[in-house]
This record gives C-alpha cells, sequence and structure tokens, in this order.
C-alpha cells in the first residue's frame, strides 16, 4: 500500500486525534519484498502519545510514548513520495529488509537497508526536493 493510501484510510482518525491535540509525527514501515503493507503513525500530545497501524482496510490505534521531543510533520512538505525516495537511492541487491520513515521539519525520508551480511546503509532524503543528504553503511554486528 502506497503511503498516500495509508493517509487517506486513516482520514477520519487523523481529524479525530487534531480534535483532542494530537499532531503527526512520523511514519514508519518495514518491508522484505517492495511492497509496504502496513503504515504506522505516530502522534504526540500533552501528555501522551498514540501509534495509528493502517493495515489493509484495517486501522488499529496502541497508546505509547514518544522517544525525545517530538516535532509535528507538516504534511503539505511532502513533495517526494516513497517510491520517488527510494527510485532515488536505488534498492541494494543484497537487501533483505527495508526500513522507511518520514519526520523531522523539514521532512526527511530516511530508507534503511538491512542486507545479508549484517550490514545497513542509510540515506536520507529531503521529501521537499528529492535531495539525498546523507548516505551511510554500517554494521549491526560490530560496534565501533
Amino acid at each position: 500500500m502506497e503511503f498516500e493510501e495509508a493517509l487517506h484510510k486513516a482520514g477520519s482518525f487523523i481529524k479525530e486525534a487534531k480534535a483532542k491535540g494530537y499532531f503527526l509525527c512520523s511514519v514508519f514501515s518495514s518491508s522484505t519484498t517492495s511492497v509496504f503493507d502496513e503504515w504506522i503513525l505516530h502522534f504526540a500530545g500533552k501528555d501522551s502519545a498514540l501509534d495509528c497501524y493502517i493495515r489493509g482496510d484495517a486501522i488499529h490505534v496502541d497508546e505509547t510514548r514518544s522517544i525525545g521531543e517530538p516535532v509535528e510533520l507538516n504534511l503539505t512538505k511532502v513533495k517526494v513520495s516513497i517510491s520517488e525516495a527510494l527510485d532515488s537511492v536505488g534498492k541494494p541487491k543484497s537487501a533483505v529488509s527495508t526500513l522507511v520513515s518520514l519526520h523531522r521539519s523539514p521532512p526527511v525520508w530516511t530508507i534503511n537497508f538491512i542486507k545479508a551480511d549484517m550490514t545497513v546503509t542509510t540515506f536520507d532524503v529531503n521529501a521537499e526536493t528529492g535531495k539525498i543528504t546523507r548516505e551511510e553503511t554500517a554494521s549491526i554486528l560490530k560496534r565501533d
């Protein structure tokens, strides 16, 4: 499911959450193929947080907590889709899993490719311009 479709499906919940004082902070998904079946929208409020899980036509909400200081995600500034961001970085053939998140202000797509050799390559793509602002590879097993 495309990110935009997940947003559409969660539209009623998003309006309800905003009315209760919550704001969207980040979006997350993972996949072992090229299809993202589930999206998680993270909302922060004054004293609590909510995660909204969208999978197919089902929507499930859990209370949670935010890590760090939540920053509102301005979706009107997102001009680059996750598909376009993935195309710009190119998926490594050895990737066994892909993790994507949309966060910060201005918005950034962070794409992590976990590879069979237990390394992860991380890209940050500016969600307004499509410019790659970071590329980094590190071992999951080895600490520096």
